[in-house]
């Protein structure tokens, strides 16, 4: 995909530029907390971390959605440099957009971090549709707009399917965030619920030597939650491709 043109303005001038999120939504979370650039350094040290094997997958699960929950969603908007006309309009012709966010986009983040950096934008009813991971780590936070958002733990895996148990389900507004790894919560599924409605995603892939037990590769694993229900909670999710999935849970 084509990287977007940008204009680069900084910190709150950005939210002047995208009036109509912020009109007829729910407000976006505004608390008082550390600055964007303190919240991107916190980041950094904890994926370096990971990364040097000085706290697995589950303590960055957890680490991170502390750090998100003292974040201001509404200052790291701001921070976001980007032209919001053009992402607007690229987002309502395409239904969604990913946009990975180089460092000079994103004010006050580190030159060379360790973490990668993605923005979603969606049209209404357009998803990040079910998938797993192995051997990454991820966080998403809701900067504009509402989702619904599905999470399941991934218990094991056969050759056309893997074996999955609900662990949330619920609406996340501006401000909320929500991490996976390959411990817990591993499979998520977000569904857009507003037009202009946006997802700041972060991510760091275990390095081999610290990757646990079972594959070694890296990448997504698309599955249809709607499985066969098994006994204890467990469904069996089908593999499933992204066109299959988009036929038969987006509008």
């Amino acid at each position: 995909m084509a990287r977007l043109p940008r204009r680069l303005f900084l910190g709150r001038a950005a939210a002047l530029c995208m009036p109509s999120l912020l009109v007829g939504r729910t407000p976006i979370a505004d608390a008082a907390g550390p600055s964007v650039a303190e919240t991107l350094a916190d980041l950094e040290a904890l994926s370096q971390r990971l990364v040097t094997g000085r706290i697995d997958a589950d303590g960055w699960q957890t680490e991170v959605e502390a750090i998100f929950a003292r974040t201001s969603a509404s200052e790291l908007l701001a921070a976001i440099t980007l032209d919001w006309k053009a992402l607007h309009e690229q987002t309502r012709r395409a239904g969604q957009i990913t946009h990975p966010l180089d460092p000079s986009e994103l004010h006050g983040c580190p030159a060379t971090p360790s973490f990668r950096r993605k923005l979603f934008s969606f049209s209404r009813d357009r998803a990040i549709l079910p998938h797993a991971h192995r051997n990454i780590v991820s966080a998403f936070v809701v900067l504009a707009g509402s989702f619904r958002g599905r999470h399941f733990d991934r218990v094991r895996e056969q050759s056309d399917a893997l074996i999955i148990r609900p662990t949330d389900d619920r609406s996340f507004q501006p401000g909320d965030a929500a991490a996976i790894s390959d411990q817990r919560d591993n499979v998520h599924w977000f569904t857009a619920l507003d037009d202009q409605a946006l997802l700041f995603n972060v991510s760091v892939t275990i390095p081999e030597p610290l990757r646990g037990p079972g594959p070694k590769s890296t990448g997504r694993v698309y599955l249809d939650p709607d499985g066969e229900r098994l006994e204890d909670d467990l469904i069996r999710a089908p593999r499933a491709s992204l066109s299959q999935l988009r036929a038969k849970y987006e509008r």
